[in-house]
C-alpha cells in the first residue's frame, strides 16, 4: 500500500509491506 509509505507512523504493519 502506498499509503503505508506516507502514513508509516499510522500504518506500521502496512508501511513495512510497502517498503
Amino acid at each position: 500500500m502506498t499509503l503505508g509509505r506516507s502514513n508509516g507512523k499510522t500504518e506500521m504493519g502496512n508501511s513495512l509491506a510497502s517498503y
